[in-house]
Formats: structure tokens, C-alpha cells, sequence
């Protein structure tokens, strides 16, 4: 028989592999005992023909069908019969009262086992077929007992043992008490062996349960890696502004109720209150996380340690602001400019001059050597910072801009606008575009890395790729307008802000990290 005759359904291949743990986990799982190969031969009559006793035993616990035959009659009891497999045809006449029943059957030729047994002179097979009740009287289609078919094929052992005179008789009765203790001794050994393959195989299934489930757990967690962890609820009215501290130990948040929050983001609880005397539109920290810059009506500088102003920028707009990346400098915009300052001394170093018909601007950002400054009002606009001339090559169809940014491995100047967010890869005149990135993006940040990119819409938050422009995970969870993002340092939090009916802060927890280049 084929291979490919069983392969087709789990249970026949198992047996015919002779896989009992694996024959347990199917059954155990509710496979089907009656199914049939092209043969028409059950999982019991394959175990039958090739002498696995120890899956016979399981089938049978299993209430498989002792009577099935195949496509030419033939029984269990006959295949194992007929393939010598003493142990199998122990195990099938101890089935429950059917031996009666299965001894007498018989093949198309009208040879019951008996008749089979003693045509192969199997002395040892014989014995037990009558110590389970064969009748050695028994015809075949021929007319013929099997004693008489042992004498025919010369086995004059087996044909005296089978009552051809007093002699072989006699031999019977003394070898049978002795057969039947060696049997009752075999039979304890063969359940106390099935039912070690049986709580082996539950090892095993309920190991590769575990198995699974962690597997799935983790396909979850690379899947969607980002979580919420935690909602900040302390401000009174619209959160307007987040950002982490350089190392990650600190947010800040800026908001419409005249405060700024400092969050410590090991117990999510507020370390510091600094009060404004207007709403807060913006509050970031300096690179060196010893300073604290919030816009409002003006811009002021604040310490962080103590929460104590250190200075006021007179004639600083109320407009968005930005640290250069030795926190040497601020910028901030203005209806007609942005104006560079010097955070030591709190002098104007430089004013680029903006043409207002364009918009206010509506963010600002450094980049990372601190030679350009990106702008977003109704177009995009790079400033060189030692000339406070435009940068020419940066330029976009697409308006207006909500939000710039600059990745930190000074690589890549990112910028949201209405139904797009697209990344200008500095240095050349490569230009990519985020496919999916639709609704405002309000807000965009880039991971410490450089490898991930956040983007905000109305109501939701995207993680991309930044080499692929693959949309990672969408975050969702607010209930009203996102206005602000920022990754922590160490990429393990993500902090989002919201207006109006939320007027809160969430916490996004990276669990996993589902990019193996990373």
C-alpha cells in the first residue's frame, strides 16, 4: 500500500507511520476512527496489517469498529492473523465480549483466523485463537478444519495441537493454563504501556499548546506593538502641546489652562506645576533637558530643575517654538518672521523675514547640525540659519503645512499637510510620500532612531516605516482632535494630546520590537 493512499487524512498517515502520540493528539482532538483509504481499510485495520499494537489499543479505546473489513472482506483479526502480529490479535479478542464474534469471521474463502493460523503453522497464534474460543471444527468454503489445512501444508505440530489425537490434546490443555497467566501478565504490561504513550502524548499536546499560545501571543504583540498604557488626566482644558525630556524621564505638557504640566513618566504622576498668566500653545524642552520654553502670549524660558522663569524674550511672538539641538538657540514664529535667539543672553541673533500673506506659521523646527530651519505656514519653507536666507530646493505643492520636522540622524525634513505627509531626503532631490496619510496631520515626530515616523490625523495616530513608508499600527483612542506627539528618546513611549471633550494625555507603550533591522 501507498504512502499516498493515507496521506490525504492526518489519523491514516499517523497510523500507518505508526505516530501512536500523534494518533493520541488526533483522537483526543475528535478525528474520525472510521475513515478509509483507496483500499477501504480504517485506521484499525492498518494497524492490524502492520502490527502497532500500542495505536490498536487506542482506536479501540476510542470505540473504533473491531467488525470493519476492507474491500475484499478481510477483518482485523484475519490481517493481524495472517501478518503474525500476536501482540495485535491479544489486544483485538480482549476487546469487551466480540470475540466470539470476530473469531468466526471469516474471508471470502471461508478462512476464519484459525483456519489462517494453522495454515501458516504459527503454533503460538494458534493457542491463543483457542484459548479465546475458536472452533477448530469450523469448515472453510473447501470443506476443510484447520487442522486439516495444517496437515496440508506439513505443519504436524500445529494439526495434533489442534485435536487431531488425544496426544495434541493433552498438550493443549497444559500449555493453556501456562499461556493464559503469561497473557494476563502481558495484557497489565501492554495497558500500563499504553497508558504511558497516553500521558506522554498529553505531555505533549498540552506542551505544544503552550507552545502555540505563546507564539500567538507574540505574532500579536509584533503585529501591533504599540499599547496604551496610561491616560493623563490633570489639566482643565485643552492639552495643546507634549515633549519629552532628553532622557526620557520627563514630559512636559503645555495647555489652554494657563499651565504647564511635568510629567514623571516612571509614575505617570505630575512632578511640577509652572503656572502662565495665558494659555499655553507650546512647551518644549531643550536638548540638554535644563530648560523649558513655552509660547503663549510671549515666549519664556523656564528651569527645569526648579520651575523658575529665567527669562522673558521681549518681542517674541506668540507663535510655535523650537530648540537647536545644542540648546544654544530658540526659534520662534511670528506673522512676518521667525526670529532666532540666544538662550544664554536672551538677545535677538537673527530675524528671517516672512512674507504674512502666506499664513501664520504654524510650526518650526531645527535640524539637527542646526544650519537650516523648516517653517510651515500655507507653503513649506527652508531657512539657511547663518544667512537667514530660503533654502530654494525645498519646496512643495502641497499646503497648507501643519506640521515639520526633522529626523535625528539629520537625513530626512518631514511635513504633514491636509491629506499628506511627505519626507525630502536632505541633500538631494528625493522626495517620498506617506500613501494613507489623509485627515490633517497635525502633528509629526520622528523616533530617536530615526526609523520610525508618527503622524496624526483627526481621531487616529500612525506609526510608518521611514525606509519602506509602511504603515506600521494605527493607534486610536481619542475622542477628539490630536493636536500634538512626541516618541521619548529611549523609543519606549509615544505621548499623545487632545482638545475638547478629552483635554487629555495618553501614554503608548512600545511592548515589542516587530522590525528585526531595528
Amino acid at each position: 500500500m501507498a504512502d499516498n493512499s493515507n496521506s490525504k487524512n492526518p489519523l491514516l498517515q499517523a497510523t500507518y507511520d505508526g505516530d501512536a502520540a500523534e494518533v493520541c493528539l488526533l483522537l483526543n482532538s475528535g478525528a474520525n476512527t472510521e475513515v478509509r483509504n483507496e483500499d477501504s481499510q480504517t485506521p484499525l485495520l492498518l494497524a492490524a496489517v502492520r502490527g502497532y499494537g500500542a495505536i490498536a489499543a487506542l482506536l479501540l479505546l476510542e470505540d473504533a469498529d473491531i467488525n470493519a473489513t476492507d474491500k475484499n472482506g478481510n477483518t482485523t483479526l484475519l490481517f493481524a492473523t495472517g501478518s503474525r502480529h500476536v501482540d495485535v490479535v491479544r489486544i483485538l479478542l480482549g476487546k469487551g465480549n466480540n470475540a466470539s464474534i470476530i473469531l468466526s469471521a471469516a474471508d471470502r474463502d471461508g478462512h476464519t483466523p484459525l483456519h489462517v493460523a494453522a495454515w501458516l503453522g504459527d503454533v503460538e497464534m494458534v493457542k491463543m485463537l483457542l484459548k479465546f474460543g475458536a472452533d477448530s471444527k469450523v469448515t472453510d468454503g473447501g470443506g476443510k478444519t484447520p487442522a486439516m489445512l495444517a496437515r496440508d501444508a506439513g505443519h504436524w505440530d500445529t494439526a495434533k495441537l489442534l485435536g487431531e489425537d488425544a496426544e495434541g490434546s493433552l498438550v493443549f490443555a497444559r500449555e493453556i493454563a501456562i499461556d493464559d497467566r503469561i497473557a494476563r501478565e502481558e495484557r497489565v504490561a501492554e495497558e500500563r504501556r499504553v497508558a504511558e504513550e497516553r500521558r506522554v502524548a498529553e505531555e505533549k499536546r498540552a506542551a505544544e499548546e503552550a507552545r502555540r499560545a505563546e507564539e500567538e501571543k507574540r505574532a500579536r504583540e509584533l503585529l501591533f506593538p504599540w499599547e496604551l498604557q496610561q491616560v493623563l488626566r490633570y489639566h482643565t482644558s485643552n492639552v495643546n502641546s507634549v515633549n519629552f525630556s532628553h532622557d526620557s524621564k520627563l514630559l512636559a505638557s503645555g495647555s489652554w489652562d494657563q499651565t504647564i504640566r511635568i510629567w514623571n513618566t516612571t509614575t505617570e504622576q505630575v512632578v511640577r506645576t509652572i503656572r502662565s498668566d495665558y494659555d499655553v500653545r507650546w512647551a518644549v524642552f531643550s536638548h540638554d533637558s535644563t530648560m523649558l520654553a513655552s509660547s503663549s502670549t510671549d515666549v519664556r524660558i523656564w528651569d527645569t530643575a526648579t520651575g523658575q522663569l529665567r527669562r522673558i524674550l521681549h518681542g517674541a511672538a506668540s507663535g510655535p517654538i523650537a530648540f537647536s539641538h545644542d540648546s544654544k538657540l530658540l526659534a520662534a514664529g511670528a506673522g512676518d518672521g521667525i526670529a532666532v535667539w540666544d538662550t544664554s543672553t536672551g538677545r535677538q541673533r537673527k530675524v528671517m523675514q516672512y512674507d504674512s500673506r502666506h499664513g501664520r506659521i504654524e510650526c518650526v523646527a531645527f535640524s539637527r547640525d542646526s544650519k537650516l530651519l523648516a517653517t510651515g505656514s500655507e507653503w513649506i519653507s527652508v531657512w539657511d540659519t547663518d544667512t537667514g536666507k530660503r533654502v530654494p530646493e525645498y519646496r512643495s505643492n502641497t499646503h497648507p503645512i501643519a506640521s515639520v520636522a526633522f529626523s535625528p540622524d539629520g537625513k530626512l525634513l518631514g511635513f504633514g499637510a491636509t491629506s499628506s505627509v511627505e519626507l525630502f531626503e536632505l541633500g538631494t532631490t528625493n522626495r517620498r510620500s506617506l500613501e494613507k496619510a489623509w485627515d490633517r496631520n497635525n502633528s509629526i515626530t520622528f523616533s530617536h532612531d530615526s526609523k520610525l515616523l508618527a503622524t496624526v490625523g483627526d481621531w487616529d495616530i500612525r506609526i510608518w516605516d521611514t525606509e519602506t513608508c509602511q504603515l506600521l499600527q494605527s493607534l486610536e483612542g481619542h475622542s477628539s482632535l490630536i493636536c500634538s506627539i512626541a516618541f521619548s528618546h529611549d523609543t519606549r513611549l509615544l505621548a499623545s494630546a487632545s482638545h475638547v471633550q478629552d483635554s487629555v494625555i495618553r501614554l503608548w507603550h512600545l511592548k515589542a520590537r516587530p522590525w528585526p533591522r531595528y
